[in-house]
Protein backbone atom coordinates (compact mmCIF):
# COMPACT_ATOMS: atom_id res chain seq x y z
CA UNK A 1 0.00 0.00 0.00
CA UNK A 2 1.51 3.23 -0.82
CA UNK A 3 1.60 6.56 1.13
CA UNK A 4 -1.87 7.76 -0.62
CA UNK A 5 -3.86 4.72 -0.12
CA UNK A 6 -2.57 4.19 3.41
CA UNK A 7 -3.74 7.56 4.30
CA UNK A 8 -7.18 7.00 3.01
CA UNK A 9 -7.25 3.84 4.94
CA UNK A 10 -6.72 5.63 7.94
CA UNK A 11 -8.93 8.31 7.49
CA UNK A 12 -11.84 5.71 6.85
CA UNK A 13 -10.65 4.01 9.88
CA UNK A 14 -10.06 5.78 12.58
CA UNK A 15 -13.22 8.10 12.09
CA UNK A 16 -14.64 6.29 15.08
CA UNK A 17 -13.14 6.73 17.87
CA UNK A 18 -15.52 4.74 20.27
CA UNK A 19 -15.06 1.46 18.59
CA UNK A 20 -14.15 -1.12 21.49
CA UNK A 21 -11.32 -3.39 20.78
CA UNK A 22 -12.44 -6.95 20.83
CA UNK A 23 -9.61 -8.44 19.37
CA UNK A 24 -6.36 -9.35 20.13
CA UNK A 25 -3.31 -7.59 17.82
CA UNK A 26 -0.75 -10.46 17.70
CA UNK A 27 -3.87 -13.13 18.08
CA UNK A 28 -5.84 -11.07 15.05
CA UNK A 29 -4.60 -8.75 13.37
CA UNK A 30 -1.07 -9.44 12.46
CA UNK A 31 -2.86 -13.09 11.23
CA UNK A 32 -4.72 -11.08 8.73
CA UNK A 33 -1.85 -9.15 7.81
CA UNK A 34 0.12 -12.05 6.70
CA UNK A 35 -3.15 -12.87 4.80
CA UNK A 36 -2.39 -10.11 2.68
CA UNK A 37 1.37 -10.78 2.35
CA UNK A 38 1.95 -14.56 2.23
CA UNK A 39 5.39 -15.71 2.20
CA UNK A 40 6.94 -12.29 2.84
CA UNK A 41 8.20 -9.63 5.46
CA UNK A 42 5.19 -7.32 6.99
CA UNK A 43 5.66 -3.42 5.02
CA UNK A 44 6.45 -1.52 8.06
CA UNK A 45 3.36 1.04 7.13
CA UNK A 46 1.31 -1.48 7.10
CA UNK A 47 1.96 -2.68 10.97
CA UNK A 48 1.44 0.76 12.02
CA UNK A 49 -2.10 1.35 10.09
CA UNK A 50 -3.46 -2.17 11.53
CA UNK A 51 -2.45 -0.60 15.10
CA UNK A 52 -3.63 2.49 14.41
CA UNK A 53 -7.34 0.71 13.62
CA UNK A 54 -7.06 -2.01 16.34
CA UNK A 55 -7.26 0.40 18.90
CA UNK A 56 -9.43 3.10 17.24
CA UNK A 57 -7.18 5.97 17.45
CA UNK A 58 -8.84 9.08 16.68
CA UNK A 59 -8.96 10.96 13.15
CA UNK A 60 -6.59 13.98 13.65
CA UNK A 61 -4.03 15.85 11.41
CA UNK A 62 -1.86 15.92 13.86
CA UNK A 63 -2.00 11.64 14.03
CA UNK A 64 -1.35 11.87 10.33
CA UNK A 65 1.32 13.61 10.66
CA UNK A 66 3.38 11.56 13.42
CA UNK A 67 2.39 8.44 10.95
CA UNK A 68 3.91 10.05 7.64
CA UNK A 69 7.06 11.19 10.28
CA UNK A 70 6.97 7.78 11.34
CA UNK A 71 7.30 5.64 7.36
CA UNK A 72 9.81 8.42 6.33
CA UNK A 73 12.20 6.89 8.46
CA UNK A 74 13.59 7.94 11.90
CA UNK A 75 11.17 10.97 12.33
CA UNK A 76 13.42 13.46 10.08
CA UNK A 77 10.16 14.90 8.79
CA UNK A 78 8.72 15.79 12.49
CA UNK A 79 7.42 14.40 15.60
CA UNK A 80 6.75 10.28 15.34
CA UNK A 81 4.44 8.68 17.05
CA UNK A 82 6.93 7.58 19.42
CA UNK A 83 7.39 10.73 19.90
CA UNK A 84 3.77 11.88 20.68
CA UNK A 85 3.38 8.97 22.95
CA UNK A 86 6.15 9.56 25.29
CA UNK A 87 4.79 12.98 25.87
CA UNK A 88 3.36 11.58 28.87
CA UNK A 89 0.49 13.42 30.32
CA UNK A 90 -2.25 13.83 28.12
CA UNK A 91 -1.48 10.92 25.56
CA UNK A 92 -4.92 9.24 25.41
CA UNK A 93 -4.92 6.04 26.54
CA UNK A 94 -5.57 4.34 23.09
CA UNK A 95 -2.33 5.81 21.61
CA UNK A 96 -0.50 4.77 24.68
CA UNK A 97 -2.03 0.68 22.78
CA UNK A 98 0.18 1.01 20.41
CA UNK A 99 3.52 0.79 22.18
CA UNK A 100 1.99 -2.18 24.08
CA UNK A 101 0.79 -3.99 20.82
CA UNK A 102 4.79 -4.09 19.66
CA UNK A 103 6.14 -5.02 23.36
CA UNK A 104 3.81 -7.73 22.89
CA UNK A 105 4.72 -8.47 19.44
CA UNK A 106 8.71 -8.17 19.77
CA UNK A 107 8.20 -11.02 22.71
CA UNK A 108 7.23 -13.42 20.02
CA UNK A 109 10.74 -13.87 19.06
CA UNK A 110 11.55 -15.85 21.58
CA UNK A 111 8.70 -18.12 20.99
CA UNK A 112 8.59 -17.78 16.93
CA UNK A 113 12.31 -19.38 16.84
CA UNK A 114 10.45 -23.03 17.63
CA UNK A 115 8.16 -22.04 14.32
CA UNK A 116 4.60 -20.71 14.33
CA UNK A 117 2.20 -21.23 11.37
CA UNK A 118 0.67 -17.53 11.77
CA UNK A 119 4.11 -15.61 11.51
CA UNK A 120 7.53 -14.82 12.39
CA UNK A 121 9.38 -12.19 14.43
CA UNK A 122 13.08 -11.01 14.41
CA UNK A 123 15.09 -8.96 16.25
CA UNK A 124 17.93 -7.03 15.12
CA UNK A 125 19.33 -7.20 18.61
CA UNK A 126 17.99 -10.23 20.53
CA UNK A 127 19.85 -8.56 23.78
CA UNK A 128 17.29 -5.29 23.58
CA UNK A 129 14.02 -5.42 25.77
CA UNK A 130 10.59 -5.74 24.09
CA UNK A 131 10.16 -2.38 25.35
CA UNK A 132 13.04 -0.70 23.81
CA UNK A 133 12.35 -2.28 20.58
CA UNK A 134 8.75 -1.41 20.40
CA UNK A 135 10.34 2.55 20.99
CA UNK A 136 12.23 2.03 18.33
CA UNK A 137 10.20 1.22 15.94
CA UNK A 138 7.65 3.54 17.02
CA UNK A 139 9.96 6.59 16.07
CA UNK A 140 10.82 4.83 12.48
CA UNK A 141 13.76 2.35 12.93
CA UNK A 142 11.91 -0.30 11.58
CA UNK A 143 15.17 -1.92 11.14
CA UNK A 144 14.76 -3.18 15.14
CA UNK A 145 12.16 -5.32 14.58
CA UNK A 146 10.51 -7.49 11.56
CA UNK A 147 7.39 -9.44 10.99
CA UNK A 148 7.93 -12.55 7.97
CA UNK A 149 4.76 -14.71 7.16
CA UNK A 150 4.93 -17.99 6.15
CA UNK A 151 4.12 -19.58 2.59
CA UNK A 152 0.42 -20.75 2.59
CA UNK A 153 0.32 -24.40 2.53
CA UNK A 154 -0.03 -26.11 -0.57
CA UNK A 155 -3.15 -28.35 0.36
CA UNK A 156 -4.91 -24.97 1.21
CA UNK A 157 -4.07 -23.45 -1.69
CA UNK A 158 -5.30 -26.44 -3.82
CA UNK A 159 -8.47 -26.25 -1.88
CA UNK A 160 -9.42 -22.77 -2.48
CA UNK A 161 -9.16 -23.00 -6.27
CA UNK A 162 -6.05 -21.30 -6.40
CA UNK A 163 -6.88 -17.82 -4.87
CA UNK A 164 -3.90 -18.20 -2.59
CA UNK A 165 -1.45 -19.33 -5.12
CA UNK A 166 -2.50 -15.84 -6.90
CA UNK A 167 -1.53 -13.98 -3.97
CA UNK A 168 1.46 -15.45 -3.11
CA UNK A 169 2.54 -15.11 -6.73
CA UNK A 170 1.76 -11.16 -6.45
CA UNK A 171 3.36 -10.30 -3.67
CA UNK A 172 6.60 -11.95 -5.18
CA UNK A 173 8.73 -8.90 -6.08
CA UNK A 174 11.95 -7.64 -7.79
CA UNK A 175 14.92 -6.44 -5.48
CA UNK A 176 17.33 -3.92 -6.65
CA UNK A 177 20.19 -3.13 -3.99
CA UNK A 178 24.12 -3.19 -4.34
CA UNK A 179 25.30 -6.23 -2.69
CA UNK A 180 23.85 -10.00 -2.13
CA UNK A 181 23.43 -10.11 1.76
CA UNK A 182 21.12 -6.91 1.22
CA UNK A 183 18.13 -9.09 -0.72
CA UNK A 184 17.38 -10.69 2.65
CA UNK A 185 16.96 -7.36 4.45
CA UNK A 186 12.52 -6.65 4.56
CA UNK A 187 13.14 -2.68 5.88
CA UNK A 188 14.13 -0.67 2.49
CA UNK A 189 16.41 1.18 5.13
CA UNK A 190 19.16 -1.59 5.55
CA UNK A 191 19.36 -2.34 2.12
CA UNK A 192 22.83 -0.93 0.22
CA UNK A 193 22.31 0.64 -3.05
CA UNK A 194 22.73 -0.25 -6.17
CA UNK A 195 25.18 2.44 -8.27
CA UNK A 196 25.51 3.94 -11.41
CA UNK A 197 27.96 6.80 -12.07
CA UNK A 198 32.00 8.28 -12.58
CA UNK A 199 35.26 6.92 -10.88
CA UNK A 200 38.67 8.10 -11.07
CA UNK A 201 41.83 6.07 -10.77
CA UNK A 202 43.46 7.45 -7.71
CA UNK A 203 46.98 6.96 -9.04
CA UNK A 204 47.13 7.43 -12.89
CA UNK A 205 43.54 9.74 -12.82
CA UNK A 206 42.41 7.33 -15.42
CA UNK A 207 38.82 8.21 -15.65
CA UNK A 208 35.75 5.86 -16.20
CA UNK A 209 31.96 4.61 -15.74
CA UNK A 210 31.15 1.74 -13.37
CA UNK A 211 27.98 0.20 -11.99
CA UNK A 212 27.35 -2.33 -9.69
CA UNK A 213 24.05 -3.82 -9.05
CA UNK A 214 22.15 -6.94 -7.88
CA UNK A 215 18.37 -7.74 -8.94
CA UNK A 216 16.23 -10.65 -6.75
CA UNK A 217 13.60 -11.86 -7.15
CA UNK A 218 11.22 -13.31 -4.10
CA UNK A 219 11.83 -14.16 -1.65
CA UNK A 220 10.18 -17.82 -1.26
CA UNK A 221 9.89 -19.22 1.48
CA UNK A 222 9.68 -22.98 3.50
CA UNK A 223 9.01 -22.51 6.98
CA UNK A 224 11.98 -20.49 8.23
CA UNK A 225 13.88 -21.17 5.58
CA UNK A 226 14.27 -18.24 2.72
CA UNK A 227 15.46 -17.95 -1.04
CA UNK A 228 15.81 -15.61 -3.58
CA UNK A 229 17.07 -16.55 -7.10
CA UNK A 230 19.43 -13.13 -8.09
CA UNK A 231 21.43 -11.56 -10.95
CA UNK A 232 24.51 -9.24 -10.16
CA UNK A 233 26.30 -7.18 -12.22
CA UNK A 234 29.59 -4.95 -11.56
CA UNK A 235 31.20 -2.99 -14.61
CA UNK A 236 33.84 -0.51 -15.13
CA UNK A 237 34.88 0.81 -18.23
CA UNK A 238 38.50 1.45 -17.03
CA UNK A 239 41.23 0.04 -19.42
CA UNK A 240 43.72 0.30 -16.55
CA UNK A 241 41.69 -1.66 -14.06
CA UNK A 242 39.09 -3.58 -16.20
CA UNK A 243 35.95 -5.08 -13.90
CA UNK A 244 33.11 -7.59 -15.70
CA UNK A 245 31.96 -9.53 -13.88
CA UNK A 246 27.63 -10.71 -14.74
CA UNK A 247 26.64 -13.85 -12.07
CA UNK A 248 23.95 -15.72 -12.29
CA UNK A 249 23.00 -17.66 -8.49
CA UNK A 250 20.67 -18.81 -6.09
CA UNK A 251 20.88 -17.70 -2.14
CA UNK A 252 19.14 -18.91 0.71
CA UNK A 253 18.97 -18.24 4.84
CA UNK A 254 17.53 -18.80 8.03
CA UNK A 255 17.93 -17.77 11.22
CA UNK A 256 19.01 -20.13 13.94
CA UNK A 257 18.43 -18.43 17.77
CA UNK A 258 19.66 -15.21 16.14
CA UNK A 259 22.36 -17.02 14.46
CA UNK A 260 22.16 -16.12 10.72
CA UNK A 261 22.81 -18.95 8.28
CA UNK A 262 23.20 -18.79 4.58
CA UNK A 263 24.44 -20.23 1.44
CA UNK A 264 25.18 -19.02 -2.38
CA UNK A 265 25.48 -20.58 -5.49
CA UNK A 266 26.63 -19.06 -8.57
CA UNK A 267 27.80 -19.02 -11.98
CA UNK A 268 30.11 -16.74 -12.78
CA UNK A 269 31.22 -14.78 -16.35
CA UNK A 270 31.10 -11.58 -18.23
CA UNK A 271 28.79 -9.67 -20.33
CA UNK A 272 30.03 -11.21 -23.12
CA UNK A 273 30.54 -14.53 -21.93
CA UNK A 274 33.67 -15.19 -22.53
CA UNK A 275 34.87 -16.79 -19.18
CA UNK A 276 33.15 -19.50 -17.04
CA UNK A 277 33.28 -19.68 -12.89
CA UNK A 278 31.52 -21.75 -10.30
CA UNK A 279 31.10 -20.39 -7.37
CA UNK A 280 29.92 -21.26 -3.62
CA UNK A 281 29.77 -20.00 -0.29
CA UNK A 282 28.46 -20.21 3.24
CA UNK A 283 28.12 -17.71 5.76
CA UNK A 284 27.16 -16.92 9.32
CA UNK A 285 25.89 -13.85 10.83
CA UNK A 286 25.95 -13.76 14.73
CA UNK A 287 24.00 -12.32 16.80
CA UNK A 288 25.27 -8.58 18.31
CA UNK A 289 28.47 -8.46 20.93
CA UNK A 290 28.57 -5.51 23.11
CA UNK A 291 31.74 -4.16 21.51
CA UNK A 292 29.46 -4.44 18.05
CA UNK A 293 25.90 -3.37 18.70
CA UNK A 294 23.19 -1.38 16.72
CA UNK A 295 22.21 1.89 18.52
CA UNK A 296 20.09 4.51 18.08
CA UNK A 297 19.91 8.01 19.74
CA UNK A 298 17.29 10.20 17.99
CA UNK A 299 18.46 11.54 15.58
CA UNK A 300 21.51 9.26 14.90
CA UNK A 301 21.72 6.17 13.70
CA UNK A 302 24.79 3.41 14.83
CA UNK A 303 24.71 0.48 13.07
CA UNK A 304 27.97 -2.32 13.14
CA UNK A 305 27.23 -5.71 11.65
CA UNK A 306 30.50 -8.54 11.02
CA UNK A 307 30.14 -12.32 9.65
CA UNK A 308 32.51 -14.89 8.74
CA UNK A 309 32.52 -16.89 5.41
CA UNK A 310 34.27 -19.57 3.74
CA UNK A 311 33.97 -19.97 -0.54
CA UNK A 312 34.73 -22.47 -3.16
CA UNK A 313 35.48 -21.64 -6.75
CA UNK A 314 36.32 -23.33 -9.75
CA UNK A 315 37.90 -21.58 -12.79
CA UNK A 316 36.97 -23.29 -15.80
CA UNK A 317 37.81 -20.39 -18.13
CA UNK A 318 39.28 -17.13 -17.32
CA UNK A 319 38.39 -15.40 -20.62
CA UNK A 320 39.41 -12.02 -20.66
CA UNK A 321 40.03 -11.80 -16.69
CA UNK A 322 43.87 -11.31 -16.66
CA UNK A 323 44.15 -11.62 -12.76
CA UNK A 324 42.36 -15.62 -12.96
CA UNK A 325 45.01 -16.82 -15.79
CA UNK A 326 47.51 -18.40 -12.60
CA UNK A 327 43.94 -19.63 -10.82
CA UNK A 328 42.29 -22.82 -11.81
CA UNK A 329 40.20 -22.95 -7.87
CA UNK A 330 40.35 -21.43 -4.32
CA UNK A 331 39.13 -22.49 -0.92
CA UNK A 332 39.06 -19.69 1.34
CA UNK A 333 37.70 -17.99 4.57
CA UNK A 334 37.61 -14.96 5.74
CA UNK A 335 34.95 -12.71 6.52
CA UNK A 336 33.40 -9.29 6.42
CA UNK A 337 32.95 -5.87 8.56
CA UNK A 338 30.52 -2.74 8.03
CA UNK A 339 30.04 0.63 10.76
CA UNK A 340 27.50 2.50 9.35
CA UNK A 341 26.77 6.16 11.09
CA UNK A 342 23.70 8.52 9.68
CA UNK A 343 21.65 10.97 10.91
CA UNK A 344 19.11 13.75 9.50
CA UNK A 345 20.95 16.65 8.02
CA UNK A 346 18.62 19.40 6.81
CA UNK A 347 15.49 17.77 4.87
CA UNK A 348 17.42 15.01 4.29
CA UNK A 349 19.62 11.58 5.34
CA UNK A 350 23.45 11.83 5.88
CA UNK A 351 24.89 8.45 6.00
CA UNK A 352 28.41 7.30 6.47
CA UNK A 353 29.49 3.76 5.59
CA UNK A 354 32.81 2.26 6.26
CA UNK A 355 33.52 -1.60 4.59
CA UNK A 356 35.91 -4.51 4.90
CA UNK A 357 36.33 -7.77 3.20
CA UNK A 358 38.98 -9.89 3.49
CA UNK A 359 39.46 -13.63 2.36
CA UNK A 360 42.50 -16.02 3.00
CA UNK A 361 42.83 -18.80 1.32
CA UNK A 362 43.06 -22.58 3.13
CA UNK A 363 45.06 -24.50 -0.40
CA UNK A 364 47.90 -22.89 -2.05
CA UNK A 365 48.18 -19.34 -2.44
CA UNK A 366 45.54 -18.48 -5.35
CA UNK A 367 42.44 -16.41 -4.25
CA UNK A 368 43.84 -13.98 -1.54
CA UNK A 369 41.87 -10.73 -1.73
CA UNK A 370 41.28 -7.89 0.51
CA UNK A 371 39.09 -4.70 0.19
CA UNK A 372 37.83 -1.93 2.10
CA UNK A 373 35.80 0.95 1.03
CA UNK A 374 34.15 4.10 2.53
CA UNK A 375 31.37 6.23 1.27
CA UNK A 376 29.44 9.06 2.20
CA UNK A 377 25.61 9.54 0.82
CA UNK A 378 22.92 11.74 1.08
CA UNK A 379 19.14 10.75 0.42
CA UNK A 380 15.48 12.26 0.92
CA UNK A 381 14.92 10.09 3.95
CA UNK A 382 16.39 7.03 5.75
CA UNK A 383 13.92 4.57 3.30
CA UNK A 384 14.67 6.17 0.26
CA UNK A 385 14.82 5.07 -3.13
CA UNK A 386 17.80 7.05 -4.01
CA UNK A 387 20.70 8.94 -2.78
CA UNK A 388 23.94 10.62 -4.03
CA UNK A 389 27.08 9.07 -3.10
CA UNK A 390 31.20 10.16 -2.40
CA UNK A 391 33.31 6.95 -1.81
CA UNK A 392 36.80 5.95 -1.81
CA UNK A 393 37.59 1.84 -2.80
CA UNK A 394 41.25 0.32 -2.20
CA UNK A 395 41.81 -3.45 -2.67
CA UNK A 396 40.99 -6.80 -4.55
CA UNK A 397 37.44 -7.55 -5.90
CA UNK A 398 36.50 -10.57 -3.95
CA UNK A 399 35.74 -12.75 -6.71
CA UNK A 400 37.74 -11.64 -9.81
CA UNK A 401 40.16 -10.47 -7.71
CA UNK A 402 41.08 -7.14 -9.82
CA UNK A 403 43.08 -4.69 -7.67
CA UNK A 404 41.45 -1.14 -7.84
CA UNK A 405 42.38 2.20 -6.25
CA UNK A 406 39.14 4.59 -7.27
CA UNK A 407 37.33 7.73 -5.89
CA UNK A 408 33.65 7.55 -7.01
CA UNK A 409 31.16 9.85 -7.80
CA UNK A 410 27.31 7.76 -8.17
CA UNK A 411 23.95 7.88 -8.25
CA UNK A 412 22.36 5.07 -6.10
CA UNK A 413 18.81 3.30 -6.52
CA UNK A 414 17.30 0.80 -4.42
CA UNK A 415 13.81 -1.03 -4.55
Amino acid sequence: MRSGALILALGGALAAPGVAVAQTFIGNEVPALCAKFPGQALPPEEILVALLEHNSVAWSSRTLDAYQATVSGLGQSGQTLGDLINQGQGVPENLARLQNNLEELAEQASESEQGTSRFHVRLRDPTQSAEAVSRLYLRGDFGAMSVHCPTPDLTQIADSGGVEREQDEESRRLILTGDIPSLRNGDLGDRTFATFGYTNNAETSAESIEANLVMGFGEFRSGDFAWLPYVSYQRSTSSAQPLNDLSFGVTGFVDVGYHLLSGTIDFETDDEFRSEIVRAELAWDPPPLDLCANVFYFPTRLTCNYGLRADYAEISDPGDKTTLLPVSEYLRMGGWFNLTLGRTVGPGWLEGRLNYQLMEPLTGEEGDAAIGSFILSYSPSRRSNFSFDLGYEVGDDITSLVRREVLKVTLGLRY
